[in-house]
């Protein structure tokens, strides 16, 4: 249901809502990008899933019907964190929409303006116990958000130092 109901959220992504801020890293599993966007009208950033509609189709059945080996899958990608939004689940990045235009599909969400884990851990504390004291509380949330998703009864199937996204705001 919650597929079927993020297909029908779909809004027409308006000229000049969105101002491209720059390319965050290539989607090349979803046959797209993730960008850096701004919010015209509100001046807020967000992260921007980009893919092509014709690859995403118009509803999870379509894209199921054209690409039924994928590994990747985007509706149920969307429906997940409805669902998780939905249960109160706090470990997301808030969904800001669903939007697309003439040729793509736009999933977009807050920006979490501290990257990933694996970034943090290039530019972070070297080894040894400062590095420790900063990762505890890092490491509990990642635990708590890992539970909390066992107890729901879903496996997140590709945790990954990339697949933690940090930030300083209270929900990002």
């Amino acid at each position: 249901r919650c597929m079927e109901k993020a297909s029908k959220s779909l809004e027409k992504l308006q000229p000049g809502q969105l101002e491209l801020v720059k390319t965050l890293q290539e989607a090349v599993r979803n046959h797209g990008r993730v960008d850096l966007m701004k919010e015209i009208k509100t001046g807020k950033f967000m992260a921007v899933k980009r893919m092509p509609t014709s690859w995403v189709r118009g509803s999870q059945d379509e894209f199921l019907k054209a690409h039924p080996n994928s590994s990747e899958l985007p509706w149920f990608d969307v429906g997940l964190v409805n669902y998780l939004e939905s249960r109160g689940f706090p470990y997301l990045c808030e969904s800001k929409g669903l939007f697309k235009d003439e040729s793509h599909t736009y999933v977009a969400a807050n920006f979490a303006s501290g990257g990933d884990l694996f970034a943090w851990c290039d530019r972070g504390p070297t080894l040894g116990p400062e590095r420790e004291a900063e990762m505890r509380p890092m490491v509990r949330q990642f635990l708590s958000a890992t539970c909390w998703l066992h107890e729901l009864g879903i496996g997140h199937r590709d945790l990954s130092l990339e697949n933690i996204l940090l930030t300083t705001d209270e929900r990002g």
